[in-house]
């Protein structure tokens, strides 16, 4: 089932959102694709895609996306405050319109994941253009493929086992939420807290180059996580580390 344009601009207006929706049964990456028809006059804009050949993923990963299985959007929001937490707030959005759409509880994982049964069932990719715009890439694992998932990430990734035949209404509630959030900015962060299984769990991270284990505590108002190891509270932030949950 692919996108149907119809669809997402019917769910947008619900919400009194009115922004231009452009639908691709295949292209290399939804951001990358974002980005080239980004201009300075831009408004916002929602592209999404029902195949992408060269999924993004952060740091540079890649991200698995294979045809009909999955749901690939990049929503483009012109001017954003460079102060607005905008992987945070997706993070929100996507949460929200999962619950609304499919009546599921998605859970996030500082700082970009989404989860649900336990496993990896979505990412979120924030980047800024020169034009001062910001891509709000997010990508959900709908159904399991048909040949299951490959070898590398069997063990990590999941699905939520719905319907694709929603996706077009999840891309326009999930969007309409996200620009939502942007005009509410004090929401965000407590909002994310509430969703962050991360939180309160023992986690194993990387910090320079070293393993340690400790307990996260909380998201700080800058987004960065706050762990304590042996009694003392640090706050680190997505460039530096690298958080696995330890079970």
């Amino acid at each position: 089932m692919g996108f149907e344009k119809d669809q997402i601009l019917s769910a947008l207006r619900v919400r009194g959102c009115a922004i231009q929706v452009l639908t691709f049964a295949q292209t290399t990456s939804t951001n990358d694709l974002a980005r080239e028809l980004a201009t300075i006059e831009d408004t916002p804009r929602l592209v999404v895609s029902d195949c992408q050949t060269k999924g993004k993923g952060s740091h540079g990963r890649s991200f698995y996306s294979p045809d009909s299985t999955g749901f690939y959007v990049t929503l483009a929001v012109p001017e954003m405050d460079p102060e607005f937490p905008a992987t945070f707030a997706a993070g929100v959005a996507a949460s929200d319109a999962v619950r609304e759409v499919y009546g599921l509880d998605v859970k996030l994982k500082w700082v970009n994941d989404l989860r649900f049964d336990g496993k990896k069932t979505g990412g979120i990719l924030c980047e800024r253009i020169s034009s001062g715009t910001v891509l709000i890439g997010l990508g959900i694992n709908l159904c399991e493929p048909r040949d299951g998932f490959p070898p590398e990430i069997a063990k990590t990734a999941g699905a939520l086992g719905v319907d694709p035949e929603r996706k077009s209404e999840l891309a326009g509630v999930f969007a309409a939420r996200f620009l939502e959030l942007t005009k509410r900015n004090y929401d965000v962060l407590p909002l994310y807290r509430e969703r962050c299984e991360t939180l309160g769990r023992t986690v194993r991270f990387t910090s320079e180059g070293e393993e340690r284990t400790g307990t996260a505590l909380d998201v700080a108002d800058d987004g960065a996580l706050i762990i304590e190891t042996d009694g003392v509270r640090t706050a680190y932030s997505s460039g530096e580390i690298s958080v696995r949950t330890v079970e």
